[in-house]
């Protein structure tokens, strides 16, 4: 008996992108009703592909996903429609680093699909990402990634006293959220290079 395929349109943020085959890719979209979900996107990383239903996508890309499901449960996309990348983040490398940590650290604080959630990790991660796209220095875009860390750890019930925002209580939260994930963070290393240069300031 063939599944029948069932078609599903989801609001979210690109947080995490991984290649699969010469052009496709395979992408963790925070959600605005299911949290966060893995969607298989055929020809993502193609430009010039010819289809635009299926335009190239990058991390902190927010849109409309078409999804269709058929065999198993993987998400495949059928197209995407987006609504903004918060392009100023690409501008600043210390934004793109605190841009890229805080999705990792929702990649990994996040579990998938989960069924309670009611939009709070896409409204905290939206909101985040939108303060950074518009943040006038190095020190600002710090207190709105260490706040956002923070509301991470809240979420999962791990956080019961928050520090002043510091670039040493910064590392503390990510080793938190590292020891009560059981996983580590890729990002660290440049988060560390984006704390050198604010030291630097």
């Amino acid at each position: 008996m063939n599944t029948p395929t069932t078609y599903t349109t989801i609001e979210g943020i690109i947080i995490r992108l991984f290649a699969s085959g010469d052009s496709d890719a395979i992408i963790r979209v925070i959600s605005q009703n299911e949290g966060k979900i893995t969607i298989f996107a055929p020809r993502a990383r193609k430009n010039g592909s010819g289809d635009k239903q299926k335009p190239s996508l990058d991390i902190f890309d927010w849109g409309i996903f078409e999804t269709r499901t058929g065999k198993g449960n993987l998400l495949n996309l059928k197209a995407f429609h987006p609504r903004s990348s918060f392009h100023h983040l690409r501008d600043n490398f210390e934004k793109l680093i605190l841009a890229t940590f805080i999705c990792e650290a929702f990649d990994i604080g996040i579990p998938d699909e989960l069924p309670e959630d009611t939009g709070d990790s896409f409204n905290i991660l939206w909101e985040t990402l939108n303060k950074l796209n518009q943040a006038q220095s190095l020190k600002e875009s710090f207190r709105i990634t260490y706040y956002a860390l923070a509301e991470l750890l809240k979420m999962n019930g791990v956080l019961s006293n928050l520090e002043p925002p510091s670039t040493h209580a910064m590392l503390r939260l990510a080793s938190q959220l590292e020891h009560y994930t059981g996983k580590g963070l890729s990002t660290k290393a440049e988060l560390k290079l984006a704390i050198d240069s604010l030291k630097k300031e």
